[in-house]
């Protein structure tokens, strides 16, 4: 049974493998020679697991729900033994412990971090913490497949065919959901560069992004946005970002937070919403927004704008009624004008 664990975890060992090689590359061409040699080493040690190739195996015939449980828990523990090297051989000066946290929360896509000021980090961290979370989220996708039995045994054969666990079929089977994944990546990078990210920032983004993480290069993604619009010669963006998951987490902890289930909470007719469309749903959430941050939503009371209006009106009459007597000067110059300008004076 042990060759079944040996098999899934070394194609995760692999990809970690490739993926320090290109951060030497990055490194290299980029002249970021601080945390290099972190890579290196940890490049060497990724390849241990790959001298399993070098032992003659045969296929597994049977494999026990259990025991593919017993191997994704596995992974999840010890992949990010490996993923949490860089870290702690970085000049960073971070304990094993802190960096075991880092890659865990890169390697399951929680966002949690250590480093305070993430703009102060050298750029090949920031690439490596994105790749630990893509390498996570193919991780999760490939248990999912493997456990997929579990819900299913129809699903299973119609999904996919591997779980017969013969190896030609696994590499098969494997390395289309691998292609599958680099291409959407490749899709998300060059959908960034289109609008005119830096390659840098465009590479974060998509590896972060189909692993659904986003650890950005700098605090919030409003930063970003503003150093591309000054490049770019534009004014930044001033507005206040507000996210209303956090607020209607906090003030709902536990309790279903979806627009739905925040439309039924405070009555707001959602009816409409038989589709996902932009539209209706920022409507929907300003009218939520306003509930939220316990304002109450705007409705038709004609009495009070009509008295609203009226007193309005008569502090502006009111105003209007103010005497303003001339002075001296002003009565003497009427008089004058009075007898000089006009051709008949009755006065």
């Amino acid at each position: 049974m042990y060759q079944f664990n040996i098999y899934y975890l070394r194609f995760f060992t692999t990809i970690i493998t490739i993926l320090c090689f290109f951060n030497i590359l990055y490194s290299y061409y980029f002249n970021l020679h601080l945390n290099i040699d972190a890579y290196f080493y940890t490049f060497l040690i990724s390849l241990i697991p790959l001298l399993s190739f070098l032992i003659k195996s045969s296929d597994v015939k049977k494999v026990s729900i259990y025991y593919k449980i017993q191997t994704v828990i596995l992974g999840y523990f010890t992949l990010p033994v490996i993923i949490a090297l860089p870290y702690y051989l970085s000049i960073y000066n971070i304990s094993f412990i802190d960096a075991y946290f880092e890659s865990i929360s890169g390697f399951t896509s929680t966002g949690f971090t250590i480093f305070e000021n993430i703009k102060h980090l050298d750029e090949s961290i920031i690439i490596w913490r994105s790749s630990s979370q893509w390498i996570g989220g193919l991780y999760f996708l490939f248990s999912i497949l493997l456990l997929i039995d579990i819900f299913d045994d129809n699903l299973k054969k119609t999904i996919t065919n591997f779980l017969s666990f013969n190896s030609s079929e696994i590499f098969k089977q494997f390395s289309k959901i691998l292609i599958f994944y680099i291409l959407l990546t490749l899709i998300i990078f060059f959908i960034y560069n289109i609008f005119e990210f830096r390659s840098f920032i465009s590479l974060n983004l998509a590896l972060s992004v189909i692993s659904s993480g986003g650890f950005l290069p700098t605090n919030n993604l409003s930063s970003i946005l503003n150093n591309e619009l000054k490049i770019l010669g534009k004014e930044n963006i001033d507005n206040e970002i507000v996210d209303t998951l956090s607020l209607a987490r906090n003030k709902f902890p536990g309790s279903q937070i979806s627009l739905d289930a925040l439309c039924k909470r405070y009555r707001i007719d959602n009816s409409k919403r038989q589709k996902h469309t932009a539209l209706i749903d920022c409507d929907l959430l300003s009218k939520v927004y306003i509930n939220l941050i316990d304002q109450k939503e705007p409705k038709l009371n004609f009495s009070n704008e009509i008295s609203h209006d009226n007193q309005t009106l008569k502090k502006n009459i009111s105003y209007f009624k103010k005497v303003v007597r001339p002075s001296e000067n002003e009565k003497i110059n009427h008089e004058k004008y009075l007898k000089t300008s006009l051709k008949k004076n009755f006065f």
